[in-house]
Order: C-alpha cells, then sequence, then structure tokens
C-alpha cells in the first residue's frame, strides 16, 4: 500500500490496537528471564555457563502456539520435550525497552523453556520500518538448566 495512505499515525493506531488485543483479549502471558553474561561465570574454551545468573522475570503478553510434545524412549526410560512458538507484538517490546535474545530462557504455565530462535514475523503494509511482531521458538529446558 502507498505511503501517502498510510502514515505513522494509522500505523500507530493499528499498533495500539492489536497491542490492546494482545493484552485484554487474548490474555496470554509470559515470563521473560534475561541471562546476565556479565556476572555469570562461563568455561573458557567452550563459553557456556552451568550455573547463569538472571534478571527478574519480566512479564510480557503474547499469544502462545503450543506444539505437540515429542516423547522419546532412552536407556533412562520415557522423556517428554515440548516446543513452543509465541508471538510478541513488536511495539510492546519498544515501549518496554526489551531485546529478545536467543539463549535466554521464559517460562510459560510452570514449564521453563529456552529461546532457540527469533525472527521478525511480518511488516506492517510492506513498509521496512515498521514491524508487526517477533516470533519466537523455544525448546523446553533441562531440569536444573534454570532454577527460582
Amino acid at each position: 500500500m502507498a505511503r501517502l495512505f498510510i502514515t505513522p499515525r494509522e500505523v500507530d493506531f493499528i499498533s495500539d490496537l492489536t497491542k490492546e488485543i494482545n493484552k485484554d483479549v487474548i490474555g496470554q502471558k509470559i515470563f521473560y528471564y534475561r541471562v546476565r553474561e556479565d556476572l555469570t561465570n562461563s568455561h573458557e574454551v567452550y563459553e557456556e555457563a552451568i550455573d547463569k545468573v538472571f534478571n527478574p522475570p519480566v512479564e510480557i503478553a503474547a499469544r502462545v502456539d503450543w506444539d505437540a510434545s515429542a516423547v522419546s524412549t532412552n536407556r533412562f526410560g520415557t522423556e517428554q520435550m515440548r516446543t513452543v512458538q509465541v508471538y510478541i507484538h513488536y511495539r510492546d517490546l519498544l515501549d518496554r525497552n526489551l531485546e529478545v535474545r536467543e539463549g535466554d530462557y521464559f517460562s510459560y504455565g510452570d514449564i521453563y523453556f529456552e529461546i532457540t530462535s527469533n525472527t521478525f514475523t511480518s511488516l506492517i503494509f510492506g513498509q521496512v520500518e515498521y514491524k508487526t511482531g517477533i516470533r519466537i521458538f523455544g525448546k523446553q529446558a533441562r531440569k536444573g538448566a534454570i532454577n527460582f
């Protein structure tokens, strides 16, 4: 659509409406846990940390797409691994000055997930400077990876 007909004022209006629908109508939420890289002791060679330090959780309104859990059997028994896709409104993240990164964690219900990837979903009327949201792929974290 031409930029002549969709101005920043209309984009802000559309963004406010979708943010209100996410918070008041859909009503799903996640708790986002950012890993503090400056306080976490990482391994020198592998650059991995066993005990991570987190910022306090931030509640974010989202739309969660729950996938069926994959069941695998190994020598210790059966194990269910869940994956989810979370859709977060981009403007909400900008207003709260949050940046969602891979490797951080979030909880949905009483299950914790690690963010494996995040991508922008689409643009508003094809205008590259206006993004609609972020899609986050999360894989269930193993017990002990995040403790609260």
